[in-house]
């Protein structure tokens, strides 16, 4: 364990090295614009995954998995753009623009209102499918992972 400790420690330092090879290799673009986006990645596989799955009949292609990373993809980028980067460059605190102007009457409220009801709803879903046994397998792995939630 603790020579597991030691070379983790040394990766991580000669990651972070500004002039090593691994630094330079992982500094690119791509990595770089995922790791921007990587939160709104995170929040939306969930729900995109869910209803994609519940929508198409055969989901379990090479091109329906694409399809769903593209539109996770794209639903992060606009995450990105129009909700967290809004929220970044406000400095202080969300206020009308017009002192009667409320608070939930400003878009970029409204719209991130919009997206976490829409997440809370497919969660929801997803939990709820499960808890009701409504989620059958689809596979024979996922009949061995769960066993005792497949079988009446």
């Amino acid at each position: 364990m603790f020579a597991a400790t030691i070379v983790l420690t040394m990766l991580v330092a000669i990651t972070a090295h500004p002039a090593s090879f691994i630094s330079h290799a992982l500094d690119n673009s791509f990595l770089n614009y995922l790791g921007a986006r990587s939160y709104s990645i995170y929040l939306y596989q969930l729900p995109v995954f869910i209803f994609f799955d519940r929508i198409v009949p055969k989901h379990a292609t090479l091109d329906a998995n694409i399809l769903k990373l593209a539109i996770v993809l794209i639903l992060a980028e606009l995450s990105y753009r129009y909700i967290e980067n809004v929220f970044r460059k406000i400095k202080k605190p969300i206020v009308a623009a017009h002192p009667r102007q409320r608070f939930f009457e400003i878009r970029s409220v409204q719209l991130t209102m919009v997206v976490a009801m829409m997440l809370m709803v497919g969660t929801d879903y997803a939990i709820s499918a499960n808890a009701t046994g409504h989620a059958k397998p689809t596979n024979n792995l996922e009949k061995r992972l769960n066993p005792g939630l497949f079988m009446h």
